[in-house]
């Protein structure tokens, strides 16, 4: 079974985006979005940016931005052949700040910091988005000749979808269930950093998380669109991290990220809560799958960046590609649970 995993893809800089062709031609059974699939907003102004500037929007010009982005993006010629190319191919995927809403988009508590107020996310801003992202997955899963009309008219937006209480977190089984894929929503109920003990999910979503990982399965692969260390990571979130550490700490675990730009493999040691088996808990990170970079030296300039996984019974083959280019390999032991090259 082959499954890659990609994060951050940029239309408006990018409408020919040939790094599809690459991964079609790796034939794989399921592909991850990983974040920031479109981009409502990028770049410093000083620079000639737009960041933050779908906040200033009225509720009409946000819906009708994002909503052309997601549909310039299923539109783009190679993403379309990897779709006609690969029809059994299961697509999952999650939402990170840019294509949730803005830069550093939060739903959750607003902070009192002045920096926060601009990160935080309004409930009609979380209806539209929701609506808009869902219709996008749905989209690429049915492999649709043609681009859906709107789930609401973007012209009159003073009730657009019936609010509610739940993020897009999704899980399924793979390999007679052997092995499951939970997608973790980590902008819903962000909390602003500048809240009080600010959490990246609600109770109802760690219950949720908590559930998925009680399982038989052998094997979880945990999608976020945060990193757990990079960036806007869990680690700026004490208590969350702490809490998700908790929970996976006698579970093997791969965590898959983006949002950062670049391909990282890490070993993070889990001490959990000190009870029963601990293991490891290994982060694969790639980002950057048509977008410019702003990293230092191979990083810099353009890149075309994923992940491929390859599960075999005993072992399991992780690659990140640069460029179109073999980046770097590590092998897993599934039984030991340790990295064997």
């Amino acid at each position: 079974m082959k499954i890659v995993f990609a994060s951050c893809s940029n239309v408006q800089h990018f409408s020919s985006q040939p790094v599809w062709l690459r991964i079609n031609d790796l034939a794989p059974d399921i592909l991850l979005l990983l974040g920031d699939q479109i981009y409502m907003d990028f770049g410093f102004k000083l620079f000639g940016g737009d960041l933050y500037a779908p906040a200033e929007m009225s509720l009409t010009d946000f819906a009708k931005r994002m909503y052309s982005r997601y549909r310039q993006q299923w539109g783009v010629v190679e993403f379309q052949a990897l779709l006609k190319n690969r029809p059994d191919m299961r697509i999952g995927a999650i939402w990170d700040d840019h294509d949730f809403a803005w830069n550093n988009a939060c739903g959750g508590r607003p902070g009192t910091a002045e920096e926060d107020k601009k990160h935080k996310v309004s409930d009609q801003h979380k209806c539209i988005a929701k609506a808009l992202f869902c219709q996008y997955l749905d989209t690429l899963n049915a492999r649709v000749p043609a681009y859906p009309a709107p789930p609401f008219d973007l012209d009159n937006l003073s009730d657009p979808v019936t609010p509610d209480k739940d993020g897009i977190q999704k899980s399924f089984g793979m390999d007679g269930d052997t092995i499951r894929v939970i997608l973790l929503d980590n902008r819903y109920y962000r909390d602003c950093l500048s809240a009080p003990a600010p959490m990246i999910m609600d109770e109802t979503q760690w219950v949720w998380l908590e559930k998925e990982l009680a399982g038989n399965q052998q094997l979880t692969l945990l999608c976020s669109g945060s990193t757990l260390t990079s960036a806007e990571s869990w680690s700026k979130y004490p208590f969350s991290y702490k809490k998700l550490l908790d929970t996976v700490h006698n579970k093997k675990v791969l965590f898959l990220s983006g949002d950062i730009h670049i391909n990282k493999f890490i070993v993070h040691d889990n001490p959990g809560n000190g009870a029963g088996q601990q293991y490891p808990l290994f982060e694969a990170i790639s980002s950057g799958l048509a977008i410019k970079g702003y990293k230092p030296f191979k990083w810099f300039g353009p890149q075309e960046n994923f992940g491929l996984i390859e599960v075999f019974p005993d072992k399991l083959r992780i690659d990140l590609y640069h460029n179109g280019e073999l980046d770097e390999s590590h092998v897993l032991d599934r039984n030991a649970w340790h990295v064997i090259a």
